[in-house]
Formats: structure tokens, sequence, C-alpha cells
């Protein structure tokens, strides 16, 4: 089974009064966990990118139903790479409404650090939402993705606080016109690592991530923003939380 990744801009959720009529007919095409979700969230940002989340889980659920049974993607020429590359394909939300018919019923069940899993399907998902994007990636293996947008900020001193040794050594070395990039592809692997695992950001923070054990890929296809996606290699997981 193909890993494959989703990205989607949720511009169009965030549109004043035609934003909220498209809001609405989104809301009727996710899951109903999604949408209760969705519906006690004010921060329409926020709520924005839960939606655009359930969209996303909608369309790789079925791409990997389809995948399994050896039929055609459900959106046509719009593929992932097999690596997860460059080639990362976007949507708008009106093409994603114009594909899902009616919501695939979806069951979750959470890891002991509340990540989540489909209950009932055998494949592992991941979201991360910044900026305007939400990104989802499904995948046969235990996976973390997250994106990061170039946001203003102070990071020689982020940095400081919380980067390793080997990572301060790294964004030292970059040219100060690519410091900004480093920092942020930097940042997402760690969540993406801080996912992959379950624990979190706040746990992987001082944590060196053991290249040797995870597959690290970091994509810069989305200009102003860091994507970063982690997945396991050798060894199982277990043996990944207590590095």
């Amino acid at each position: 089974m193909q890993d494959k990744m989703y990205l989607l801009s949720i511009a169009e959720l965030l549109g004043g009064t035609e934003g909220e009529i498209i809001m609405a007919q989104a809301m009727d095409k996710v899951d109903e966990d999604r949408r209760i979700k969705a519906e006690r969230i004010k921060r329409q940002s926020a709520k924005a990118a839960c939606v655009g989340a359930g969209l996303l889980l909608q369309v790789a659920v079925r791409d990997m139903l389809e995948q399994i049974c050896k039929k055609k993607p459900m959106i046509e020429g719009r593929k992932a790479s097999p690596d997860l590359h460059s080639d990362l394909p976007q949507y708008s939300v009106q093409e994603l409404l114009e594909q899902i018919e009616s919501p695939i019923l979806l069951e979750y069940t959470y890891g002991q650090n509340g990540k989540p899993y489909f209950k009932e399907y055998p494949f592992h998902f991941n979201l991360s939402h910044s900026g305007e994007f939400v990104v989802c990636v499904v995948s046969e293996r235990e996976v973390g993705v997250d994106i990061q947008e170039h946001r203003n900020g102070n990071v020689e001193r982020i940095a400081n606080r919380y980067f390793t040794a080997e990572e301060r050594k790294t964004l030292e070395e970059c040219e100060p016109a690519g410091q900004r990039q480093m920092f942020f592809d930097l940042w997402a692997t760690k969540e993406a690592y801080g996912k992959y695992t379950g624990e979190g950001i706040v746990e992987s923070l001082e944590k060196k991530i053991p290249a040797s054990k995870v597959e690290l890929q970091i994509i810069h296809s989305i200009p102003g923003y860091s994507l970063a996606v982690c997945k396991g290699k050798d060894g199982t997981l277990e043996e990944m939380r207590k590095l």
C-alpha cells in the first residue's frame, strides 16, 4: 500500500460571508466526530483547520480503501509521489466538496498521549495545520507530519532554548539568508518526530532524533512553509520511545 500525502488550502473557509457558506457545506461532508469538534471551536481559523482536516480524511480514507481494492484513486491525476516528495498535490476546499458525495463514517481510538488512530481501518494517519494549509498523511506504518509557516520571531533565542547543540551548530553554519528556512525545517522535523512517537513536541524538543531508526523527509514545495514527515524504519516504536 502506497503512502500518500494530501495538502489543502483553507483560504476559502476564511473569506467572510462566502466563507461561512462554504464552511456550512464543508461541515456536512466530514465525519460526525469532526463536525462536533468543529462546532465547539470559536476562532474561525481554528475551525477552518479542523473542518479542512476532516475533508482530507474523507479523501484519504476513500483513496486508501480503493487502493487496497486495487481500484483507481478517488481524485484522478492527483497522486502524491511514492516518496511523498516535492510534487505534493494541493487541493482547494471547493474541489474536495465536489468530490465527496457523502461522508464516510469514521471512528477513532487514541494512544496513551492522545494520538488518534482509525478504529476500524488498517492504516495510520497524521494531521497538521499552519497558516492557510492543512496536511494529511496516511501510511501502513506509524507516521508523524508537521507543517510550519515561516512566522516572524527571534529564531536564535528559540533555538538556544530548545535545540540540541548539534541542531544549533547546523543553524549557525547556515548562510544568513537561509537561516529562517533552516530553523523552521528543524522545528518541523522535531514536531513530526514527536507526533510519530505520540509523545508530542514537549518530549521531543531536547532529544536527538535517531536518524538510523526513522525516515525523515523535508518538503519545500510550499513557499513560506516547512513541511516534514517522519516514519519508522528499523526497530519498533516502543524502542523509539525509550530513546
